[in-house]
């Protein structure tokens, strides 16, 4: 028996594996009591019994606190808006404000309409769609296009943001 049928067989809904039908054709809805717990619901129309194997679990840590070590992040947590060093151990957002800077790697962007570099794809100040640059870490220069001599080529590049002018 494969996994579907077995799934489906829980539900006391016997059918034949040779033909393609949908779990909805089988089951009527009106069997079923809502008001009841899930697997009370399920163990009404089951042929066979089915128990709560895990229980219930609060995700708590047990032990000696007083000699937990410190946790260390392992590469940057995802976040929406990265923060690196200037947040801290913890990636505080606020302590990056306090700084008054992020370094991190962001997208490069231009606004035709108002003449300057962004980070977003649609200008802050006029709102018109920017178009997308390129960054040569050989050439250490940004461009419209590829660089055609180390055809290695970023639409990003490490940059200084000023944290309170965003805020």
């Amino acid at each position: 028996m494969n996994q579907t049928a077995s799934i489906i067989a829980e539900f006391g809904v016997d059918i034949s594996l040779n033909e393609e039908k949908f779990l909805s054709d089988f089951i009527d809805e009106n069997k079923f009591n809502f008001d009841k717990p899930v697997l009370d619901i399920v163990n009404s129309v089951s042929k066979f019994v089915i128990k709560d194997k895990a229980g219930e679990f609060i995700g708590a840590r047990m032990g000696r606190p007083e000699k937990a070590k410190l946790r260390k992040l392992v590469g940057s947590p995802n976040i929406l808006f990265p923060v690196g060093r200037e947040g801290g151990r913890l990636r505080s957002v606020q302590a990056a404000y306090e700084e008054g800077h992020v370094r991190s790697t962001f997208p490069i962007n231009y606004c035709d309409n108002c003449k300057r570099e962004t980070i977003y794809s649609v200008c802050e100040n006029c709102g018109k769609e920017a178009k997308k640059l390129f960054y040569c870490e050989g050439c250490d220069k940004v461009s419209f296009e590829a660089c055609k001599e180390h055809k290695k080529v970023q639409t990003y590049r490490i940059q200084d943001l000023d944290i309170k002018h965003l805020f």
